[in-house]
């Protein structure tokens, strides 16, 4: 499933922030919100320009003339929505 690299979600602790891939990260002043049937998730969302020939340590990029905002899950849907409203 296509999505953003992140945390594993866990309940009431802090993640674990362990970057995807070197570079300089800004987090963004809000939050992606989804509810679930059973938990609602709150997505801090972190941005960075890498370089494509960068190797991400977890997972891996998608070209640009490939990448299809719809083709997201509705929670990394929201999250990608609030990077381009900023």
């Amino acid at each position: 499933m296509l999505g953003w690299p992140g945390s594993d979600w866990q309940e009431n602790d802090a993640p674990v922030h362990d970057a995807p891939i070197k570079a300089e990260w800004k987090t963004l002043n809000t939050e992606a919100r989804h509810t679930f049937t059973h938990f609602h998730l709150r997505l801090k969302i972190c941005t960075a320009l890498v370089p494509m020939d960068r190797t991400p340590t977890v997972g891996s990029f998608v070209e640009a003339e490939d990448f299809d905002p719809g083709d997201l899950p509705t929670a990394m849907r929201k999250a990608y929505d609030l990077y381009r409203g900023t």
